[in-house]
């Protein structure tokens, strides 16, 4: 009952000095809102950079022709002499060359994706869950051996294409497991051929011998499949397409003005960077640049961090502005009632119930604005999640944030309130007394 009864007390004195605990509290409120939304954005940007390291996206680098600005669907074709080209490219033979200038941990691959259809096969089972009767949708994506040092798939049966399949014009492929299951089903797929319906002519077909088949990583539950799920992946240098004049183009090399670098888990991507950049200026000499999403996070991430190192210290100044008044507040009401406590003591109240009496009142005006700064704060991270969207808020609860936001207004209240607690737990009550 008794600290009830002070509790009443502060609340009281709270009241009788309206104006002033209300200036208090929206200044602790103001600060301690700013101050968890700052250290809310904080935490989650930085947790989202953690998280999205380990992401494939995060960890691909490009290098592309200095002014490009939009990606490349398909690889050209140089036709002509190596002067009339004044756009940075690269061919297969240098790719490779490239990749061998680069650590073990960082593998350069091409990567075109085609959507294709596979046309009606010979026979039907209807215990395939692929109807032969209808033409199959799936992904047909060309590329070089190092995609698959950097997507580390899991080989279920068969091999992976090599180099010499790659400058050999093999028409191979590697599907994943979900792709096989559809087409042929449990059983063996490989040396099977699938035949794949020309871009360039829908009349024609051309046949690809599958030769290994892959764990898919994104499998889904459901018995639909998108053509995205169902992927199939070929020698860059043999795409979907039949030209009439292909015998004629067989020691053209393909230009490629977008070349993908990919980098190993745990890897230091600003430094693996680095290390492109200068191995391509020594391949290649300039005309080109390096890119990726990693870099616009990095500097998304700073422009970011600026911002709130700049509300930050706004918020501190508001806080600091805060502490000076409930600082002034306590020694005000210490002072005026000098005599309050003097008469205290005389009736027989102790030292300490002075001391706790004040330090409880602080704590009253540090606990109103924590729970009006933590509302706020509610607001300012809708506002940014609006604006600079959710995806950057992740990993800080509610429940957190109440945590954050009274221990912050409540630290400041008791530290800042000990000091006119203690000048009133010394008063002298004869001197208190005599005071008018």
């Amino acid at each position: 009952m008794f600290y009830v009864d002070q509790l009443k007390w502060s609340l009281r004195h709270f009241r009788n000095q309206l104006f002033e605990s209300i200036l208090v509290v929206s200044a602790i409120a103001l600060g301690v809102g700013i101050l968890i939304s700052v250290l809310t954005l904080f935490i989650s940007v930085n947790k989202v950079i953690g998280v999205q390291q380990f992401d494939e996206q995060m960890r691909t680098l490009e290098i592309i022709t200095g002014n490009m600005s939009s990606s490349i669907d398909s690889p050209l074709i140089m036709i002509g002499h190596e002067e009339d080209v004044v756009e940075w490219g690269t061919t297969l033979i240098e790719l490779g060359e490239f990749s061998k200038r680069l650590p073990n941990t960082m593998h350069a691959f091409v990567e075109t994706d085609w959507q294709v259809t596979i046309p009606l096969l010979d026979g039907k089972d209807d215990n395939l869950p692929y109807q032969h009767d209808t033409p199959l949708n799936i992904s047909l994506l060309g590329t070089s051996p190092e995609y698959f040092d950097f997507k580390k798939y899991e080989l279920l049966s068969g091999n992976l294409f090599l180099h010499d399949d790659l400058h050999n014009n093999n028409r191979v492929m590697v599907i994943n497991d979900l792709l096989a299951d559809y087409l042929f089903g449990h059983s063996d797929v490989v040396d099977k051929i699938i035949p794949v319906n020309s871009l360039s002519e829908e009349s024609e077909v051309i046949y690809y011998k599958v030769i290994g088949v892959f764990k898919c990583t994104e499998k889904r539950i459901d018995s639909f499949a998108d053509s995205q799920d169902l992927l199939a992946v070929v020698p860059a240098s043999v795409p979907p397409y039949l030209f009439q004049n292909w015998d004629n183009l067989a020691g053209v090399p393909q230009i490629y003005r977008w070349v993908f670098v990919g980098v190993d888990n745990g890897e230091n991507m600003a430094l693996a960077k680095e290390t492109i950049e200068s191995e391509a200026a020594l391949m290649w000499g300039k005309g080109f640049e390096v890119t990726g999403t990693f870099m616009y996070y990095t500097e998304f991430k700073k422009q970011l961090l600026t911002y709130a190192l700049i509300i930050g210290i706004l918020a501190s100044v508001s806080l600091a502005i805060a502490i000076i008044n409930i600082l002034n507040l306590m020694l005000n009401r210490v002072l005026k009632r000098t005599k309050s406590i003097g008469l205290s003591i005389a009736l027989g109240g102790t030292r300490q119930q002075i001391f706790r009496q004040f330090l409880l009142e602080a704590l009253t005006l540090g606990f109103f604005g924590s729970g009006l700064g933590i509302w706020f704060s509610s607001v300012i991270i809708k506002i940014l999640k609006l604006t600079i969207g959710a995806d950057f808020f992740i990993g800080k609860s509610t429940f957190e944030q109440i945590l954050l936001g009274f221990g912050i207004g409540i630290l400041i209240s008791l530290f800042f309130g000990t000091y006119p607690a203690y000048l009133g737990f010394r008063t002298n009550p004869v001197d208190a007394l005599r005071t008018d």
